[in-house]
């Protein structure tokens, strides 16, 4: 698995589908795609709405990704710290599981602007 992270438009899909030769049809949308949907994706993008949409506290339950899947996933943690306790419940949530995954990762990436930085 790899992961790929930056902020929002910044060109992570793109990237992942030329480096990672992936075509659309292999590319699952996490705010809208189903957890099956998900785990049988090369490419997840969006992985921080689907955090939105089951993450409980501080935790969430992620499908089973393939092996060589990639994964993006925006930083949400950066800037303004939000007033509302469900946003920051959702920012830890998602910054958790980027560590999680990150561990685990083949490799990290950031993209910013367009330029990538390895990670790991």
């Amino acid at each position: 698995m790899r992961l790929i992270t930056g902020g929002a438009f910044q060109g992570k899909v793109r990237y992942a589908q030329e480096k990672y030769g992936i075509s659309d049809a292999e590319t699952a949308d996490a705010s809208l795609a189903t957890g099956q949907e998900l785990e049988q994706a090369a490419l997840v993008c969006h992985l921080q709405e689907y955090i939105r949409r089951h993450h409980q506290g501080d935790q969430c339950s992620l499908p089973r990704f393939r092996e060589d899947a990639v994964i993006i996933c925006d930083e949400v943690g950066c800037g303004v710290i939000p007033l509302s306790r469900e946003e920051r419940a959702f920012r830890e949530a998602t910054g958790r599981i980027c560590c999680q995954l990150a561990e685990k990762a083949e490799s990290v990436e950031l993209v910013r602007c367009g330029i990538v930085r390895r990670l790991k």
